[in-house]
């Protein structure tokens, strides 16, 4: 097939480059029917190839063929209708621009072809390398030598098949170091398996010791050998991907000590989530010794992934898991030794189930940090801290002064081993405004983490005091933006993803165990899963409102969508479990909601992720200006707080544009000195409808709506006379389209404020929320596009 996607490559290049010419010089294009013939019918015999060998590969990658081989179709028959347009009128400009996007369209899908074939095929060789892996394993395990001798026959001859399957897929290599890295260790495996094999053999004449040692000190060679074999094949696999649509749905390979440490993560898991009902039941040390046995074979699997990696990005952050895992495990024992020991007192209570909480972020940690890739695996703790500072919050309004104590003696910990995963990532970032962006949010929350801890303490101890709570909202909230700072909105998508399946797995694990339990511990997955599902599509809106392709929007859209709708069933699925746990109907159905469930996930995660440098840039772009928006600046303007209760979200949009419009020495007088005092005045109107949201008094809600909205057209009107004085296009277009988007969001929200009394509850107040980030976040970019284009005049 590499030879038709040479030819493929070729052709639609040429043909590109003539069209480009022929445009830019403005001459007359030839006949290009014949040639888009020629590559119509190189396509179709791709795709006749693909649809033959379809059969042949696992079912996940099937759908991926007959989905591209369909688009590759669709846009092979547009390059050749838009060349008999050409051919019809040769001076028409339009149909042959049609032509170059199809043309490419095509490239893409060809190449995409490939790819998905090749990791079909790769899956496979992987597939034998772990066969093979357990067939050694399991030679070891017997005492019994024919069990022993049929167990080397069937691993001899996977070794056969694996090597001649290596052998094929270096021949196909172009990197030479590679496609050597790939031989060596397919050489070194079928050495291992041997010496392997004659060791056994021996054992089982003798039954010494010497052999006995000699046959495990073999399989453990045999084992890494394989492992060298499946990294190997990744790294072609990599070489072979790095340029092309970031889009491309497969699943990471995972080398079997990857796969160990995440089945020990979900057995510590599974520990962790009973550990204190097991306590209570008498039988908690027992528990305890179990966990720490499932622990150590994480944290030794994971100790293998690190010997074996190259990337000492992903080494370090690996090491520094392990240390935080370790210095863990043994304050979590002295807490349920101490439970034990008293069981009546509750303090002590409360530092075991802080504890529990401390030792699942390290394990989750050290997971990430093993089965992901180095920028991911810091989003992932950057997630965690994001989603344990929303529950401290959350816990000190309800008046949990149990859980907050909880949260916030870890809480520490958890910025501590952010930053220091940030750090070890920043090594690795060449790009210098990335550099500079990761760095500011590492002292960003260096700088916040200690009054963060000062005032939630505070809060926690004063449950009356308002304004504590509103400035501790207002932390966080500054905490998150340099979160944020250190990863973006894709990486947190990947991330979720990642959390997601970890909990998958646990809810099937605990559901197919069984036992007292059961329903507590599926009813904190369930949790858990909600609220992966929740943050991942988050996380995703910001990377579709980032994007400017309405397409690209739109699937992103109908990705959100999918998922939405299957976690919704997949909730409910997990309720009959609980409700009937020996339903063999109930079960099936969960089980068939959850490998959905991780498909919508995987598609979103997919859709997300940047498909160019053009997508990445306007990512970052939304990126920066999320984050000035965010930066405090020096003004003497500041929002008059009354007496009383506000919506702590809508207050914190309103202290935003506080923030971006305190500009010094401004003439009251200019377009730019109005729209800035009227936005002001803005911020002060919406700090109004925070307290009367608060207070449920709906009139002052339409009161201060309908005055935001007045107000937003005196922006509008004052940003046009900026716009005006401008001499930069793009400036000037900024300014009136941000002024333009804030005066539409104004408007939704007058009219959600006006018939919120009719639809009133949570719906209503998230919709007031929605409204009031929209028009928060588009003043304070009008304010920031005006400043600048004030100085372009």
């Amino acid at each position: 097939m590499d030879e038709v996607l040479e030819l493929i490559a070729d052709s639609v290049s040429t043909l590109v480059i003539a069209l480009t010419d022929s445009e830019e010089k403005n001459t007359l294009f030839g006949d290009m029917v014949p040639a888009t013939e020629l590559i119509k019918q190189a396509v179709d015999g791709m795709i006749e190839a693909a649809n033959i060998t379809r059969n042949e590969v696992d079912p996940e990658f099937q759908m991926q063929i007959d989905d591209n081989s369909s688009q590759l179709s669709r846009a092979t028959q547009d390059l050749v209708d838009a060349a008999h347009k050409v051919r019809a009128d040769p001076w028409d400009r339009v149909p042959q621009k049609d032509a170059i996007r199809a043309a490419k369209n095509i490239l893409q899908k060809v190449v995409l072809l490939v790819l998905i074939e090749e990791m079909a095929n790769i899956k496979v060789l992987v597939k034998i390398a772990k066969l093979l892996g357990d067939g050694t394993k399991r030679i070891d395990d017997t005492n019994s030598a024919p069990e022993a001798e049929a167990a080397m026959e069937e691993v001899e001859a996977l070794e056969a098949e694996l090597v001649r399957r290596c052998a094929r897929r270096a021949d196909g290599c172009k990197n030479g170091e590679l496609r050597q890295n790939l031989i060596n260790a397919s050489d070194k495996l079928r050495f291992s398996v041997q010496q392997h094999h004659q060791a056994a053999r021996a054992w089982c004449r003798t039954k010494s010791d010497s052999d006995n040692r000699g046959r495990h000190d073999w399989s453990r060679k045999t084992l890494a050998a394989t492992d060298d074999v499946i990294e190997a094949v990744k790294q072609i696999f990599a070489e072979a991907s790095k340029f092309v649509d970031a889009a491309f749905k497969w699943q990471p390979i995972r080398t079997m000590a990857e796969d160990a440490a995440a089945a020990a993560a979900r057995e510590v898991a599974r520990h962790l989530a009973t550990l204190v009902k097991h306590v209570h039941a008498g039988d908690g040390l027992d528990k305890a010794r179990a966990l720490i046995q499932a622990a150590q074979r994480q944290v030794d699997a994971a100790q293998a992934v690190a010997d074996k990696t190259d990337d000492p990005i992903k080494r370090d952050l690996i090491l520094a898991g392990i240390q935080h895992l370790k210095s863990e495990l043994p304050q979590l024992i002295n807490a349920v030794k101490e439970a034990i020991a008293h069981p009546g007192d509750a303090r002590v209570w409360a530092n075991l189930d802080e504890k529990v909480r401390n030792t699942t972020a390290a394990s989750e940690g050290l997971a990430a940090a093993v089965t992901m890739a180095p920028n991911v695996a810091v989003a992932a703790l950057g997630n965690r801290l994001a989603s344990e500072l929303d529950a401290l919050q959350d816990a000190i309004k309800r008046g949990d002064k149990a859980l907050a104590n909880q949260i916030l003696n870890g809480i520490g910990n958890l910025f501590d081993r952010h930053i220091e995963a940030a750090e070890i990532m920043i090594n690795g970032v060449s790009d210098p405004v990335t550099r500079e962006q990761v760095k500011r949010g590492i002292d960003g929350l260096r700088a916040i983490k200690e009054p963060i801890l000062t005032t939630a303490r505070h809060c926690i101890d004063n449950p009356s005091d308002q304004e504590a709570q509103r400035k501790l909202g207002g932390l966080i909230d500054q905490a998150k933006r340099h979160i944020s700072d250190i990863s973006y909105p894709h990486e947190q998508v990947s991330a979720w993803n990642h959390q997601l399946h970890h909990d998958l797995d646990n809810l099937q694990d605990c559901v197919n165990r069984g036992g007292e339990f059961m329903a507590d511990e599926a009813l904190i997955h369930a949790k858990r899963i909600a609220e992966d599902v929740a943050k991942q599509i988050e996380a995703a809106q910001q990377v579709m409102n980032a994007l400017k392709d309405p397409a690209r929007k739109r699937e992103i859209k109908e990705a959100i969508d999918r998922l939405k709708n299957v976690a919704d069933r997949l909730q409910n699925s997990i309720r009959d479990v609980i409700a009937n746990p020996k339903d063999p109907a109930a079960r099936k159905r969960m089980n068939d909601l959850v490998a959905e469930t991780r498909a919508a996930s995987d598609n979103l995660t997919s859709v997300c992720q940047p498909r160019d440098a053009n997508e990445l840039r306007q990512i970052q772009a939304a990126h920066a200006r999320a984050g000035k928006a965010g930066q405090p600046q020096q003004s003497d303007f500041k929002i008059e707080q009354k007496a009383g209760a506000y919506n702590p979200s809508i207050l914190g949009f309103a202290q935003d544009i506080e923030k971006a419009s305190k500009k010094k020495e401004l003439d009251p007088n200019s377009p730019l000195g109005r729209l800035t005092a009227f936005s002001q005045q803005i911020a002060a109107e919406m700090a109004a409808l925070s307290a009367a949201l608060a207070s449920g008094d709906v009139k002052a809600m339409i009161v201060a709506a309908r005055k935001i909205a007045e107000l937003t057209k005196q922006i509008n009107t004052s940003a046009k006379q900026v716009a005006a004085e401008c001499n930069d296009p793009r400036l000037k277009a900024n300014v009136l389209n941000f002024s333009t988007a804030a005066q539409n969001y104004s408007t939704q929200l007058k009219i959600i404020a006006t018939v919120t009394e009719s639809s009133a509850g949570v719906i209503a107040d998230q919709q007031l929320v929605v409204a009031c980030k929209g028009l928060s976040g588009f003043v304070v970019q009008c304010l920031d596009a005006a400043q600048s284009a004030s100085v372009k005049k």
